[in-house]
């Protein structure tokens, strides 16, 4: 998996679905009110899979890594740093705030001169937004860039750039990343990205 050297950072932003309008919104955070704030969270998570630290299948880089599981509950995909609908949509913010917090409180970036590596992922939803700011990981770093190797980690984060079958029922992945990026205030869509799809910016969000 990784170069050796000290034990690895593992990033990974929780899955969960978003919501693209009003009353996709309030019905989200009325049914699942966890999606939408961290006041109903558990005090403490078991996880499996990548995140586990006693899985013997895991490679021991894997199993003995720093991890950190990004809770969800800005139902953005935790790409935005916006508020609409009375609700906050913030995730932007959650993953520097957690970034800052691994540099300042816990030492990620300071090897004394040994390079720590990043791998920062999700899944689904967390995926997608892992996505949109794996490129800009390195700058949300700040003055620790040039002390971290970082590597994207994207679990089924694709959806297919064509119309749902039935627009009635399902409205189509298409439309409800449009709607989200005229609200949700996304700014990592990259500028290449952004330049060529100036009339559609919401296309820099869509992975494909």
């Amino acid at each position: 998996c990784c170069p050796v050297r000290s034990s690895p950072w593992i990033v990974y932003l929780e899955s969960g679905g978003w919501c693209w309008d009003s009353e996709s919104c309030n019905e989200r955070c009325t049914n699942n009110r966890t999606r939408c704030s961290s006041e109903a969270w558990e005090s403490t998570l078991e996880l499996d899979g990548i995140m586990s630290a006693t899985n013997d299948d895991l490679h021991d880089s894997l199993r003995t890594a720093n991890k950190v599981f990004v809770r969800y509950c800005t139902s953005d995909a935790h790409m935005g740093d916006s508020s609409a609908f009375g609700y906050q949509f913030r995730g932007h913010q959650v993953v520097q705030a957690v970034l800052s917090d691994l540099i300042r409180l816990h030492g990620l970036g300071s090897a004394g001169g040994e390079k720590h590596f990043l791998l920062f992922g999700g899944g689904s939803a967390g995926a997608r937004g892992a996505m949109v700011h794996l490129d800009y990981v390195p700058s949300m770093l700040g003055n620790v860039e040039a002390a971290v190797d970082v590597v994207g980690f994207l679990d089924s984060p694709l959806w297919l750039d064509t119309e749902a079958l039935n627009t009635t029922a399902f409205e189509g992945f298409l439309r409800q990343t449009a709607k989200v990026h005229s609200f949700a205030n996304v700014t990592h869509l990259g500028a290449r990205c952004a330049a060529t799809y100036a009339a559609e910016p919401w296309k820099c969000m869509f992975g494909e």
